[in-house]
């Protein structure tokens, strides 16, 4: 008997990847759009803003009396990102009053890598509280003209301001997800990933040590 296996053309190759890519975004679509119906902004931004509020009243009660301010840091990765953008912005929803009846903002400062669901330029020019971003140059979610502009803007913040209140730093070559969910066998991307979280604790070290 002879046997002879199907040996396939140049080209088929891509298009079973093309198939299989394919296939593995149908077989995600239930749990993507699951998340996205429970996790929708009308959801999530009133408890998110609750949360914080809450946060800050207690811990401002807690320290009451003992003369020592109380400072508040917030990260945010992916979907998280764009509450910890919008979370420094200036508006009554990101307030609370202290027990001495001064009003205070929720955050001191922010820490975003890789954010998602951020407008550029909108949700960046509200921008108040000092914010520092990381984020590959390509990143598939910001895109590399949305993030020339979100430096831009922080640039000319930091300047009217004649303080670096806020950075932003490239990390060149880095994946969506780098700085949490980075693949830890790749070098570039572990070495990324390590990189993004000391900025991370530099950042707030410096403004919970001021």
């Amino acid at each position: 008997m002879v046997r002879s296996e199907y040996v396939p053309p140049e080209g088929d190759n891509g298009l079973m990847k093309a198939v299989k890519r394919v296939g593995k975004m149908v077989a995600n679509l239930p749990a993507a759009v699951q998340f996205l119906v429970w996790n929708r902004e009308g959801a999530v931004g009133p408890r998110v803003g609750g949360f914080m509020r809450a946060l800050a009243a207690a811990e401002d009660s807690s320290k009451a009396g003992e003369g020592k301010g109380v400072k508040i840091g917030v990260a945010g990765f992916c979907w998280g990102g764009g509450y910890a953008v919008r979370l420094t912005h200036d508006v009554p929803e990101n307030k609370v009053v202290g027990v001495d009846g001064v009003e205070r903002a929720v955050v001191d400062c922010a820490f975003t890598a890789h954010p998602t669901w951020v407008d550029v330029p909108g949700d960046v020019e509200k921008v108040v509280q000092p914010l520092s971003v990381a984020n590959g140059e390509d990143d598939k979610w910001m895109g590399r003209e949305k993030w020339t502009k979100l430096k831009k803007i922080l640039a000319r913040k930091n300047e009217e301001a004649g303080d670096e209140l806020h950075e932003a730093v490239d990390y060149p070559g880095a994946r969506h997800g780098f700085a949490v969910r980075g693949d830890r066998s790749d070098p570039l991307q572990k070495e990324r990933g390590e990189k993004s979280e000391d900025q991370a604790v530099e950042w707030f070290k410096r403004h919970f040590q001021e």
